[in-house]
């Protein structure tokens, strides 16, 4: 992501922040353009570094936000062909999430269905995955078990033996990111540090990017 267009992301999330109630949607549709995933990405990481911080109020809200987008994502994209690549990757990770969910994340289940498409274990799989996810999360009421639902897939993706390792790891490290936004340090200790492990494990074995700075990460982490 280059740093015009991290800026116009950035120019986007200010705005929604600014906004009054029910006004989100019309700008998004002014905005149209540079609302995308990776709008997404940048507003989870805004959250995930606000809660850190201890800004609640905020990350909550970035959430909220975040929900808005993914909703407008999803009914932008409703004229689309329904055997499109992008929802048979949402389809797909519906139905991973779910086979999670009803199996108590059994991995004599989940990786026999990770086996059979370990071909679209890879970047398109892992914005899917996201979207999902996001969309999950945006269920307040439900938002704690949709997270521990989260976290146990990534867990079995990053360990996962066939495949692309290093895809998976992204998968996995997204994953894990994702769910810290809704478990800040100074409400759930214990599930933020469950996560921040598993974090810093897919870090410490990440193929992708610089070593060092991945071992940092870990540490930090």
């Amino acid at each position: 992501m280059n740093d015009a267009r991290l800026q116009r992301y950035i120019q986007i999330i200010q705005a929604l922040l600014s906004s009054d109630a029910g006004e989100a949607e019309t700008l998004l549709a002014q905005q149209e353009e540079g609302v995308d995933e990776q709008l997404l990405q940048v507003m989870g990481q805004l959250a995930e570094n606000a809660a850190a911080e201890g800004s609640e109020e905020l990350a909550a809200r970035l959430q909220e936000l975040a929900a808005e987008v993914t909703r407008f994502i999803a009914n932008r994209g409703e004229n689309a062909s329904p055997d499109s690549e992008a929802e048979v990757y949402r389809q797909l990770a519906r139905e991973l999430l779910q086979l999670e969910r009803e199996s108590n994340s059994d991995t004599a289940v989940v990786y026999p269905f990770l086996d059979q498409h370990r071909d679209k274990l890879n970047p398109r799989f892992k914005e899917a995955f996201l979207e999902v996810s996001r969309l999950l999360l945006s269920d307040a009421e439900q938002a704690d078990t949709f997270a521990g639902i989260i976290e146990n897939t990534c867990i079995h993706i990053n360990v996962f033996p066939r495949g692309s390792r290093a895809d998976c790891l992204e998968i996995a490290i997204a994953g894990y990111q994702l769910v810290l936004t809704v478990r800040p340090r100074e409400r759930k200790p214990a599930k933020w540090a469950q996560t921040q492990n598993n974090l810093a494990s897919a870090y410490l074995y990440r193929i992708r990017g610089e070593r060092g700075e991945n071992l940092e990460r870990a540490i930090a982490a």
